[in-house]
């Protein structure tokens, strides 16, 4: 198995374990760092989260592997980009109202056709935008995409194992700069 494949496989059989139910909602013993989507600052509504242009046209590229055409991989949620997105949340059975939040990001990284790459570009996205420096955003998971995900799992009083799961995943997608003083 291609090393970049592990990553989703692993988000899968996480949330499999755990029950699809509460792999998708905080786990009651939250670590002190994370905080309710509804309390972000980013400008995003509560539980929507505030995508850019990277991971805009990663996502855009893992619909289109899906089957779904969210137009030209430009990085721009343009209204294709929100038909297809809107599609995909359908096919999942989540809300079909083409906002992207943690459903929608879970149920991407575990779809299949290109949810690797949409993975580790989300991560190291975040992890650049948090002063982790995991390298370059260019979706391949290597060894310093995992040593910075690691210290921010340590940063923010998670197992340090550097696999993502969906604790490690909705505090990335929640953090603001809650993890001042990386080194």
């Amino acid at each position: 198995m291609r090393k970049n494949m592990l990553i989703p496989v692993l988000v899968f059989a996480l949330a499999m374990l755990t029950g699809i139910g509460s792999a998708f909602t905080a786990a009651p013993d939250k670590p002190a760092a994370y905080d309710q989507a509804e309390n972000n600052s980013s400008g995003a509504t509560a539980g929507e989260l505030e995508v850019d242009s990277i991971i805009t046209a990663a996502m855009q590229k893992s619909l289109a592997g899906l089957g779904y055409e969210p137009g030209p991989i430009d990085g721009i949620f343009g209204p294709k980009t929100k038909r297809a997105l809107t599609g995909f949340q359908k096919s999942q059975g989540l809300p079909a109202d083409g906002v992207v939040n943690f459903q929608t990001i879970m149920a991407l990284t575990t779809s299949g056709s290109g949810s690797e790459n949409f993975t580790a570009i989300l991560v190291q996205k975040k992890l650049t935008d948090l002063g982790y420096e995991p390298g370059p955003n260019d979706g391949i998971w290597g060894p310093k995409t995992r040593k910075a995900l690691m210290k921010f799992q340590i940063r923010n009083r998670l197992l340090p194992h550097g696999i993502i799961d969906p604790q490690t995943i909705r505090l990335l997608l929640d953090s603001g700069d809650r993890s001042s003083g990386v080194n």
